[in-house]
């Protein structure tokens, strides 16, 4: 926190901020009621204010299209893993020959 209060060079830098934001063309304002007016001035125009997303199902607003084709891909890799698991030791098992435990007495 000291370093905030002490250093010049933030100081510096909120004053040049300060001054880039106070000679800005049009305040917030401004551009607001800028907008606005231009968005009742052409308001048959369709689509180039409109948001695309707000057209999108729900499936594919929630990037449900995406997560479901990940989710596939990796119960495919799981099981591709597991099965070649199970393979390489059923391969070792026969190499090696049955071993069996006897009880010596």
């Amino acid at each position: 926190m000291h370093k905030l209060t002490d250093d010049d060079s933030y100081r510096t830098r909120a004053r040049i901020i300060a001054a880039l934001a106070r000679t800005k063309p049009l305040s917030g304002k401004q551009r607001f009621i800028a907008y606005f007016n231009h968005a009742v001035q052409f308001n048959h125009a369709e689509d180039h204010l409109d948001i695309g997303h707000r057209k999108l199902d729900i499936f594919r607003y929630y990037n449900l299209d995406i997560f479901v084709t990940f989710a596939i891909v990796i119960a495919a890799l799981v099981f591709l893993l597991i099965n070649t698991a199970l393979n390489i030791f059923k391969l070792l098992r026969t190499i090696r020959g049955p071993t069996s435990l006897k009880k010596t007495d």
